[in-house]
């Protein structure tokens, strides 16, 4: 199977399982969950997305590297604007 395929199906995998966190969070608060335990769910959202965003702008941003030094100059940039 092509990479660029292979890492779509990952990052698609990835996003339904954050769709079913997302959905469990919603349960979480319609049946009155204490409020520490919904924004522990709603943190651990928020880095499963980080966690997809990064990998979508390596990706592409990888590809217009063109040494080795680039590449890792790059995901540390990634790094830095997936944290803000």
């Amino acid at each position: 199977m092509h990479t660029a395929l292979l890492e779509a199906e990952e990052l698609a995998a990835r996003l339904h399982k954050v769709e079913g966190q997302v959905r469990g969070v919603a349960h979480m608060v319609a049946e009155g969950a204490p409020a520490i335990d919904v924004l522990t769910q709603v943190a651990a959202v928020r880095g499963a997305l980080d966690a997809v965003a990064a990998a979508v702008a390596e990706r592409e941003l990888s590809s217009w590297a063109r040494s080795d030094e680039e590449t890792a100059a790059m995901a540390a940039l990634i790094s830095r604007l997936v944290r803000w």
